[in-house]
């Protein structure tokens, strides 16, 4: 689950824990018994650095909780820690700057290179307390929100006062990547740059928070209506039936907020919107051949068949206005697992007559409700009245909630579970930037590329049951030809059941699988193999779209099996000294887990990704 506040990212960026630095002088006195005694004067500054971030330590701790439990004496502590430790933490910098000794130590062969990934790395280490600076900071203007006026214009003023600590943390932040970046690309004594490493994989989650809330600062006041009112398009997806977009929309609504508060709030079932459309809305070929739609034509609920949000958002809006709705100025879409996380910020909601909804009971409970009950208020029937509810407790949070569910949100949009598409150019231009906005990842020139979308198209909740995983073996040649064994596996496991499967009913899941792949890609082969390996099935389809050559296959698998999709295919990619794979994540799905065996001229890896967000894997030689 996500943590209740922001702070708590703070923690991770203490590198200095476990006395790396003092390993790296240690290492150096090993090299260089000689030196040896010269170099030890500066363990002080080293222990200065220790103590320093100790200290960065306590302050997380201080704030890593509940944004309901800070308090002016919890700030002033925390602030009375940042200080203290970056005192100690920019003197012992400058300590280490300015030692002729260790300048000495420059000229010996290795060495050098050691002393300056020393000083790259307290550099990092002293942006990090200067962020924690303006973190506390954020903490102490939530804290200092004294009530007065409106519960929304209340949140409007915090978030204009939060823009430049948020800035300034960010700025900070990300000196300090590029410090441990810089000093990773030196040889350095492996239990410092192990250190170094995991240190900066721990940095990621702070920077990403200053970036969304200097983003925030930005532009969410006027997208929440503070030089006048905006209206959303909402869409609710069920990722236990998963398309391509995050999953068959069940409910969607409309929000209109205005300084800073709802104003108005409509959500319906999909079944409730007037059918009789100005227009006709094409139904994909793919779909068409497998499910009936009423008119034979496309209808919000199934809208997201494209997995580039923006291209959805735009389709839902289109055939939101043809069945007779207001103008928007942009599409939401929340999926229960982005609504459990800001429940964990917000507390549980009370809907009457289905009960309380907690972070832990909100998707179990709405599955049950909708597909299982068989009561007069069941079905999805209820979606508009628990989505409507949703909405309206995060949107009346108190302002001092605002910071952590931003962390939270943004948390929930890397992952793909929140999806926004706003008409106004340079939020969405920012969304885009911060890959908030659900599109298609352009890896850039010369990169290799692999998205895998699944489209649950058996109207059952399979999803919730159905585990997926995938390996691929790359080989690259210098010249930069690629040859890829890609395998999706897929298992029903036979203890699982569908209770919004009617008895007799097939419980079989059906998919629709698609492949985006480089635009040059060329297929070398293909095989769907049962755990009878049996081959069967073939590529249905292969076009081009969004500027990637994509195949589409359909398979059948019925509880208690497992099958495998294997592709084989080439592409030529414009590689210098190095390769890169950039791996999208589907919306909605939670993970696929994703193994990677990599053959390049460097030599041959293994990466393990989680499959929870976008990833890349490189590898460089030359």
């Amino acid at each position: 689950m996500h943590s209740h506040s922001p702070f708590g990212h703070i923690q991770p960026l203490s590198l200095l824990r476990g006395h790396p630095r003092l390993v790296a002088l240690a290492a150096l006195i090993a090299l260089f018994p000689p030196m040896g005694v010269a170099i030890a004067g500066d363990l002080r500054a080293a222990g200065d650095l220790e103590r320093g971030a100790a200290e960065l330590e306590q302050v997380a701790a201080l704030l890593g909780t509940s944004a309901s439990d800070w308090s002016p004496d919890r700030i002033d502590a925390a602030r009375r820690l940042q200080r203290d430790a970056a005192r100690r933490i920019d003197g012992a910098a400058a300590t280490l700057g300015a030692d002729p000794m260790l300048g000495s130590v420059g000229a010996l062969p290795g060495a050098g290179e050691q002393r300056r990934a020393l000083l790259d790395l307290a550099g990092a280490a002293g942006d990090t307390a200067a962020a924690t600076a303006d973190l506390v900071q954020l903490a102490d203007l939530y804290v200092g929100d004294r009530g007065d006026g409106p519960v929304g214009q209340r949140t409007l003023r915090l978030l204009a006062a939060s823009g430049r600590p948020f800035a300034d943390a960010l700025t900070h932040l990300d000196r300090a990547d590029a410090g441990m970046r810089a000093a990773l690309a030196k040889p350095l004594p492996p239990p410092l740059a192990g250190r170094a490493r995991d240190a900066l994989s721990r940095l990621q989650p702070a920077r990403r928070f200053a970036a969304a809330g200097s983003t925030a600062a930005v532009y969410l006041p006027g997208l929440l209506g503070a030089y006048g009112p905006r209206s959303y398009l909402l869409l609710f997806p069920n990722p236990n039936e998963i398309r391509p977009a995050g999953g068959f929309v069940g409910a969607l609504g409309t929000l209109t907020v205005s300084g800073g508060m709802p104003a108005a709030i409509e959500v319906h079932g999909v079944q409730d919107l007037d059918r009789r459309f100005a227009q006709r809305f094409p139904v994909p070929v793919a779909l068409g051949r497998r499910l009936v739609l009423g008119g034979n034509a496309l209808d919000i609920g199934d809208a997201g068949w494209d997995p580039d949000f923006p291209t959805t958002a735009t389709l839902s809006e289109e055939i939101y206005a043809a069945s007779g709705g207001h103008a928007v100025d942009g599409t939401i879409s929340v999926d229960p697992y982005a609504v459990a996380a800001l429940l964990e910020i917000t507390g549980p909601i009370r809907v009457e007559p289905y009960g309380t909804f907690t972070a832990d009971t909100l998707f179990p409970m709405l599955n049950r409700i909708v597909n299982v009950d068989r009561g007069p208020e069941s079905g999805k029937v209820a979606l508009p009245r628990v989505a409507a509810a949703l909405a309206q407790r995060v949107l009346a949070a108190q302002p001092a909630q605002w910071l952590a569910m931003m962390a939270v949100s943004a948390d929930s949009a890397r992952d793909r579970h929140l999806q926004l598409f706003l008409h106004d150019p340079a939020a969405e231009r920012a969304l885009s930037a911060a890959r908030y906005d659900g599109a298609i990842v352009d890896p850039g020139p010369g990169a290799d590329s692999l998205f895998v979308v699944d489209a649950n198209i058996g109207g059952t909740k399979g999803d919730a049951y159905v585990e997926r995983s995938m390996s691929a073996r790359v080989e690259v040649d210098a010249d930069g030809l690629s040859r890829h064994e890609l395998v999706l596996r897929y298992s029903y496991p036979m203890q699982a059941t569908d209770p919004t499967v009617p008895p007799g009913r097939d419980t079989a899941y059906r998919d629709y699988v698609r492949v985006y792949l480089p635009e040059t890609s060329r297929l070398t082969g293909f095989s769907e193999v049962d755990e009878r390996d049996q081959p069967s099935g073939g590529i249905e389809d292969e076009s081009l779209d969004h500027g990637r050559r994509v195949f589409g296959m359909y398979f059948r698998l019925p509880r208690g099996a497992t099958t495998e999709i294997h592709l084989f295919y080439s592409a030529p990619l414009d590689v210098r000294n190095g390769y890169r794979l950039s791996v999208q994540k589907q919306a909605g799905v939670v993970g696929r887990p994703v193994e990677i065996d990599l053959s390049a001229p460097g030599g041959v890896t293994r990466h393990a990704l989680a499959g929870d967000r976008d990833e890349e894997v490189t590898a460089r030689w030359g």
